[in-house]
């Protein structure tokens, strides 16, 4: 597995959205359940998405999206990983890069 996440901003006022896009060299939809992929805002602590259905596609690669928008504007740091269905802690197969 290799595993990559972008974001459109890193800094935003009160009320605007980030993007944030993770993007797996493999669909985790063919695993049958066995991994998903997590989008985590380090920041607060939160997971924000999880993707295991038949995401986007984009070349060759997968992507899962999350759109979040935030009460407060600060600068947050996110992290993906792919890794157990059941729990992010567990049989982790790869980390993206933070951003």
């Amino acid at each position: 597995w290799t595993l990559s996440l972008a974001i459109d901003r890193t800094e935003f006022q009160a009320g605007e959205s980030v993007t944030i896009v993770a993007t797996a060299n493999q669909n985790v939809y063919d695993t049958q359940q066995t991994y998903k992929v997590y989008i985590n805002d380090l920041t607060t602590g939160e997971t924000i998405q999880t993707c295991y259905n038949n995401w986007g596609t984009s070349g060759s690669n997968y992507t899962c999206t999350a759109i979040k928008r935030y009460n407060t504007g600060s600068t947050h740091e996110y992290e993906a990983v792919v890794a157990s269905y059941t729990d992010q802690e567990t049989n982790i197969q790869a980390t993206s890069n933070k951003v």
